[in-house]
């Protein structure tokens, strides 16, 4: 609901477009989760080179993401946006947060877990009490604790056997 460059007049938001300077979308709305956000922070980048090739590959980049959520038909969706905006947002957050559960999840036993960690993240956003979330991420803390301890006890196992091997 805001424009990304801003500014108190027009000279202002001007030179905030011609320095880049923007309030990344993540921290505007954490809704939007990291991943998406990194989608739009790419395509407002001030350096060109920072920024998507082309128009295709963002438009890409955007359905790579869509697709991971269960947007199969991004269009229908949109349509649907458009035809009551009111309605689909208030629906949205039960559709959302189990997109993003399962995701997380999926991403979680590919151990991926700062992608899970995100998308538990954002799933917060949207419901910052449910406990079935807040079990989701002590999940995922058990389960770096664990793998920390793993990669832990695997170099003191190295030490060891470097040691006695002197």
């Amino acid at each position: 609901g805001r424009l990304p460059f801003e500014g108190q007049n027009p000279a202002q938001v001007l030179r905030r477009v011609i320095e880049g300077q923007f309030v990344q979308a993540e921290r505007r709305l954490p809704t939007i989760g990291s991943e998406l956000g990194a989608i739009v922070n790419r395509a407002l980048a001030h350096a060109p080179e920072e920024r998507f090739e082309s128009a295709a590959l963002f438009a890409e980049a955007l359905r790579t993401e869509l697709s991971r959520l269960g947007f199969v038909d991004p269009y229908n969706d949109l349509v649907a946006y458009l035809d009551a905006p009111r309605s689909y947002a208030e629906q949205y957050s039960d559709l959302i947060v189990p997109r993003l559960l399962a995701a997380a999840t999926q991403a979680r036993e590919q151990r991926q877990m700062l992608l899970s960690a995100s998308l538990i993240n954002r799933a917060l956003a949207y419901r910052p009490h449910d406990s079935e979330l807040i079990a989701a991420v002590a999940r995922i803390s058990r389960q770096r604790i664990r793998a920390v301890r793993g990669r832990q006890a695997a170099c003191v196992g190295l030490v060891l056997v470097g040691v006695s091997g002197l």
